[in-house]
């Protein structure tokens, strides 16, 4: 807590140091949303592209579960039935109601 409040005094005090000599005209908030509209108008495309890349991954990651899933349902609905996967439910299985 004691650095934090050490680094808020430094960056107050070079604030008013930097308007007082003339090299900082405009406010802190104008620079800081200048800086931050700069950065995004670079980044701007590879942000895009790693979303894209991101909702592929997700949507690669659920037909993968989707897949396991359906394998692993014929799997217990052999157990349940037998070892014919065309055959007949039965009454114990909670498939039929």
């Amino acid at each position: 807590m004691r650095r934090l409040s050490w680094i808020l005094v430094g960056v107050a005090l070079a604030v008013v140091v930097l308007r007082r000599l003339g090299v900082m005209t405009s406010s802190p908030t104008e620079v800081a949303t200048g800086a931050v509209r700069q950065i995004g108008a670079r980044a701007g495309d590879g942000v895009t592209a790693r979303v894209g890349e991101a909702i592929a991954a997700v949507r690669d990651f659920g037909a993968e579960v989707r897949s396991s899933a359906a394998e692993r349902e014929v799997e217990l609905r052999a157990a349940v039935v037998g070892d014919d996967p065309d055959a007949e439910p039965t009454a114990a299985d909670p498939t039929t109601r």
